[in-house]
């Protein structure tokens, strides 16, 4: 199941990240939040690179406290890895780190102090005008595909089941949020997923073939 954003933040912040994330949500914003969708008995970091992946944006709850934290700075790595929106939603004053400079120093920060709730209007908008566009962006992709274009996802179709079923929903999931256009895409997905040991594969050579 997607989420709309994944909330990176330092627990020293609970309580404001808390709030943060309440008034999102009751805005309609689905977020992803540890601990809280944290699947038990799974590896923790391994469940915070699923939520990431499966995140659209990711909001950066900037602080003195995460500005410092090696597991906020990690999360922006795997977000900037992955092509993922970051917004960084500054909090308080404090200068943002050389590290995190590295990866921010090209989006556009919303400045939240003194009172981050009352910026929290700019933050849906700018959310919103994201969404906007992806959806935008997924109704021309599915437009523009007529039926039994794609032997790949036709294949799909057919073969994912059992252990397959996880990559099945997500890969139909990036179809139609727009992530996913040519079959390139798809190649690089699935790489990435055989990597991960989450393909059986014994199915690797059909799936390139389709590919190519």
């Amino acid at each position: 199941m997607g989420y709309d954003v994944f909330i990176c933040y330092s627990t020293k912040d609970g309580i404001i990240t808390g709030s943060i994330c309440d008034l999102l949500e009751k805005s309609g914003i689905k977020c992803w939040i540890a601990p809280r969708n944290v699947c038990g008995g799974k590896p923790y970091v391994q469940e915070i690179i699923r939520g990431i992946e499966n995140s659209n944006v990711m909001v950066l709850i900037h602080t003195k406290n995460s500005n410092v934290s090696r597991h906020v700075l990690s999360e922006i790595e795997q977000a900037f890895s992955k092509n993922k929106i970051i917004i960084p939603f500054l909090v308080d004053s404090t200068k943002m780190s050389t590290e995190h400079s590295f990866y921010l120093n090209r989006t556009q920060w919303i400045i939240a102090y003194p009172n981050y709730k009352k910026k929290i209007e700019k933050l849906l908008d700018a959310l919103n005008n994201i969404f906007d566009t992806d959806k935008k962006t997924s109704q021309n992709t599915i437009s523009n595909q007529s039926e039994g274009e794609n032997p790949l996802l036709d294949y799909l179709k057919d073969e994912c089941q059992r252990d397959m079923s996880k990559i099945h929903d997500m890969v139909f999931w990036l179809q139609e949020k727009g992530q996913i256009k040519t079959a390139h895409d798809l190649l690089a997905y699935f790489k990435k997923e055989l990597a991960a040991g989450n393909i059986d594969k014994n199915k690797k050579n059909k799936i390139y073939e389709l590919i190519f």
